[in-house]
């Protein structure tokens, strides 16, 4: 699925901010809001929150993001990555509903028809802009200083060695690759079952250090009495 961040300051009108996307990732996103009008009312909550989510998420599960929002799965791509701009734009900007909507419309994005539930969907995002904020706030701090990690894919493969007439052997090995918002920063690699096994354990302690690692980080910012 891609990722789209959106976040531009206030300086430029709406109109001329959404008018410097690439028209190609224009016309992904305006499928994705002409999506985003197929999604019921009661649900606009819920698409605010897995968009939010997408910041610190580099693999939303599909499944459950259609589940939540009552689309297709085949749906959650661009409505997901729609939503996302809304989020990152109205939330760092100060325009009304109507004025994000006539410029999505004035720039091809959206259609007259599909306008009253994006822009449903806009004053949730004006509603919630503290937490998009905040949201915001929090990734650009954890992102600095290394690259992010942006994709995680594996693939099992199981190698065959011949011998002649004799028996050979047999062993799966998972394929992984890894790739970061950096450009050029990715690797792949390799890994036995036994490596996969000890990985996953590191994996869980360094779950709970960081479940432990969040508590001590809200402490240090909460008021002083």
């Amino acid at each position: 699925m891609p990722k789209l961040s959106f976040r531009a300051p206030a300086g430029d009108s709406f109109e001329n901010v959404v008018g410097e996307i690439p028209a190609q990732v224009r016309r992904f996103l305006a499928s994705g809001l002409h999506l985003l009008a197929a999604v019921a009312p009661e649900k606009l909550g819920h698409l605010f929150e897995h968009a939010v989510r997408t910041l610190s998420d580099f693999e939303p599960n599909e499944n459950a993001i259609a589940s939540d929002i009552g689309l297709a799965k085949e749906s959650v791509s661009p409505v997901l990555s729609a939503a996302s701009m809304i989020v990152g734009l109205v939330s760092s900007r100060e325009e009304t509903e109507d004025e994000v909507i006539k410029a999505l419309i004035a720039k091809g994005m959206v259609e007259e028809a599909d306008s009253a539930r994006v822009g449903q969907f806009v004053t949730k995002v004006r509603e919630s802009r503290s937490v998009a904020r905040a949201a915001f706030d929090r990734m650009e701090l954890v992102s600095e200083v290394l690259p992010m990690l942006e994709s995680f894919e594996t693939a099992v493969d199981i190698r065959l060695s011949h011998h002649g007439a004799a028996p050979g052997i047999a062993a799966p090995v998972l394929v992984v690759h890894l790739d970061t918002d950096a450009p050029h920063q990715e690797l792949w690699f390799q890994m036995s079952t036994a490596q996969v096994e000890n990985l996953i354990d590191k994996l869980q302690r360094v779950r709970d250090h960081m479940n432990a690692a969040e508590q001590l980080a809200l402490r240090c910012v909460e008021p002083k009495e």
